[in-house]
């Protein structure tokens, strides 16, 4: 039997097509909490809140409001920005419990974790389509990037976003400053446009998106943040930003074909699709070569 105890207005309907409610979020992150947690642990987070439901009024919140149990917040200098802020994070189920509380139906990660905040240590690649286009050519951009990383010898990781497109994932060693990581993304991402000019973008702007796939690079800079793993998105149906492997990939027909309901299910039955990305250090040969250059 479910508990309605640690949570106020358990039974508010945040998702009103599926009825789904505040007390089945914060079931679904009882469920898969020890796949959650590590891509928290200590990253500054970005909360989507929507405490009405996610076709209500929704705002980010980046800093501490209040003491909420398990919400830590920590004061941060970044030397290389010469910049100072508070920010926000979590490592525990008690931290997801109050972000259920406060209304949070999506939670963005930064890139690096606050004790080293002038250095990433992942790199995320967006692959952003437009109205109407097709997900295998998605999947196929996708599968471009992870060929060209493993020229220069970088594995890479695949998730679906839960909304239009897939993010590619790429753990480094966190010795390269945001806008070092920043730059080389650009560059993949530039290099893969002026392969296929006719099907990639490194625009922002819309207009120039029509019948393209935006290649979004700005997650890389300071302070960026991208959906983390695992997390509900403030969509129809509550899908889910879910880690897959690139062999789940070639067989996937859309990027948020996993939602609330069906993910712990699925992940009782499943190892983990991103094995070792936590633990895994890559160095970027270019930047380090770079930098050896600059030194001469």
């Amino acid at each position: 039997m479910k508990t309605t105890s640690e949570i106020s207005s358990p039974d508010k309907v945040l998702y009103p097509e599926d009825q789904i409610t505040k007390q089945d979020l914060l079931d679904y992150y009882k469920a898969i909490e020890k796949w959650i947690i590590p891509y928290l642990r200590d990253r500054p987070l970005a909360l989507l809140r929507c405490p009405a439901g996610y076709d209500h009024t929704c705002f980010f919140q980046k800093h501490a409001e209040t003491n909420e149990e398990g919400i830590k917040s920590q004061n941060i200098v970044s030397k290389l920005k010469e910049k100072k802020e508070q920010v926000l994070y979590i490592d525990s189920m008690k931290g997801l419990r109050e972000l259920v509380q406060l209304g949070t139906l999506e939670i963005h990660v930064r890139g690096g974790d606050y004790q080293h905040i002038d250095f990433a240590n992942q790199i995320v690649f967006d692959f952003d389509p437009d109205e109407g286009m097709s997900f295998e050519k998605v999947k196929s951009a996708a599968f471009e990037l992870k060929a060209l990383l493993e020229k220069l010898k970088l594995k890479s990781f695949i998730k679906v976003s839960g909304g239009k497109g897939v993010h590619v994932q790429v753990p480094v060693s966190p010795k390269y400053d945001w806008d070092e990581i920043k730059e080389f993304a650009k560059k993949i991402c530039e290099q893969m446009e002026s392969t296929h000019p006719e099907k990639y973008t490194t625009t922002v702007s819309k207009a120039k998106r029509k019948g393209k796939i935006f290649l979004d690079y700005l997650r890389n800079g300071y302070g960026a943040t991208a959906i983390a793993p695992y997390s509900v998105r403030a969509r129809e149906h509550a899908p889910v930003a879910l880690p897959i492997t690139w062999a789940e990939a070639k067989k996937l027909k859309s990027a948020h074909s996993y939602t609330l309901k069906e993910v712990p299910k699925l992940l009782k039955k499943r190892s983990d699709p991103w094995k070792g990305y936590l633990k895994l250090k890559q160095k970027i040969k270019v930047l380090d070569d770079f930098r050896k250059h600059k030194k001469r």
